[in-house]
């Protein structure tokens, strides 16, 4: 167990790291080329993205690593319901656009809909390959195909930026990952696409899923609820600020957390891991977060203006406020990242969605607050106090 533990992590930290060279690279020369006002306006359709991507999963991907015991024919038939999910994913999503224009005022919306759609049917349609993939431990595939569709999709979002595309360039960069993404694992797991009808023995696994779907679900509104409001009460252009804060200090969580979580119920969800095994693994974790969290957090916090100026310009420099504070929930959220997985690691998806809705009410609450004194510094403040709330609240729940 050991070994297969930190092969996974040794690729899976592979992936992350060259990304996230390529990221500040690519990310470098997109806000240089692109204004925080065009950064918001794709950004206020991403967070509606997100809404429908839920439904794309809907817990099945780690319903298939949990239950590694199901068939061929029974993987085809959950992938013959996410084909026509998908389906109908993407007609709702092309559909919502419209109304999303009518909420923000602007018919760009419903233009940015239509490629956003053809995204989410792509993304939607790989969900079971990548939960074959993460249930046979082929971390190294997934890593490839990680950086792989990073590097191209990135250096055609330069290009288009460079030839004046604007906001376009970000579209069609998700566009061409979610399409190139999907053809790659459809290629390595090498998993015939035949239609099956029959759902005979899939109830447990969709039963399972459902827990986990609806832990998305509520998570969401906390997770994205702050840019639905900025976007509409404080502006795109604030929301381009705010959105660049959140991604630039989810940038230790997605290299450093993320290298463990997802390996984390893959491998420990094994008949011969014994809860002691389970609890002894999760103490060291959480020892590790700390560990690293608070040092990255305190570096951050005084480090924030020349960070924000080096990567961006001075164009952003009112991102430099609300990074500032996000950077104190680090070591939070860092904390906090592998709770998820040791919920879905001893079967208890209904405590995770019990957990998750708290969390997101406490969340929600913070971000109504800050929207309130309409300044996203006030936002990124209350955040951190809600977080701060959510960890206590997530060990109370953790069996």
């Amino acid at each position: 167990m050991k070994e297969r533990f930190f092969l996974a992590i040794k690729y899976t930290a592979f992936s992350k790291y060259l990304n996230l060279l390529f990221s500040l690279i690519i990310g470098a020369v997109l806000a240089r080329l692109l204004s925080p006002e065009e950064y918001g306006i794709v950004a206020v359709i991403t967070v509606f993205y997100t809404f429908f991507s839920m439904f794309s999963d809907f817990g099945i991907s780690s319903g298939i690593v949990q239950f590694k015991e199901l068939s061929i024919k029974q993987i085809q038939a959950i992938n013959t319901l996410t084909v026509f999910s998908a389906l109908i994913l993407a007609l709702v999503f092309y559909l919502a656009s419209f109304l999303i224009a009518e909420f923000y005022e602007n018919p760009v919306y419903v233009e940015i809909g239509l490629f956003s759609s053809i995204t989410l049917f792509f993304a939607t349609i790989q969900v079971v390959y990548n939960g074959i993939l993460r249930r046979d431990n082929r971390f190294k595939e997934i890593a490839y195909v990680s950086i792989v569709v990073n590097v191209f999709s990135g250096v055609f979002a330069i290009i288009l930026a460079w030839k004046g595309f604007g906001f376009w360039s970000l579209v069609y960069r998700s566009v061409f990952s979610g399409v190139f993404n999907f053809i790659l694992f459809y290629w390595i797991t090498k998993l015939p696409f035949n239609f099956n009808f029959d759902f005979r023995g899939i109830g447990k696994m969709l039963k399972y899923s459902s827990y986990n779907f609806l832990f998305n679900f509520v998570n969401y509104f906390s997770r994205n609820l702050d840019n639905i409001l900025i976007g509409k009460y404080i502006g795109v252009a604030a929301l381009g600020y705010y959105e660049k804060a959140y991604t630039l200090m989810r940038m230790p969580l997605d290299n450093i957390t993320v290298v463990i979580t997802p390996v984390l119920h893959p491998v420990l969800s094994s008949p011969e891991i014994t809860p002691e095994k389970v609890f002894d693994v999760h103490k060291k974790l959480i020892e590790m977060m700390a560990f690293f969290g608070v040092p990255i957090s305190i570096f951050l916090f005084f480090s924030a203006e020349p960070i924000v100026l080096i990567l961006y310009g001075k164009q952003w420099l009112e991102t430099i406020a609300p990074f500032k504070w996000l950077t104190l929930s680090v070591w939070i959220q860092m904390i906090l990242s592998s709770t998820g997985a040791f919920f879905q690691i001893n079967n208890k998806a209904k405590w995770l969605f019990a957990n998750g809705l708290i969390s997101s009410l406490v969340l929600v609450t913070a971000i109504l607050i800050g929207v309130y004194f309409s300044s996203i510094k006030y936002i990124a403040m209350f955040l951190v106090i809600g977080f701060l709330i959510n960890l206590f609240q997530a060990f109370y729940f953790l069996p």
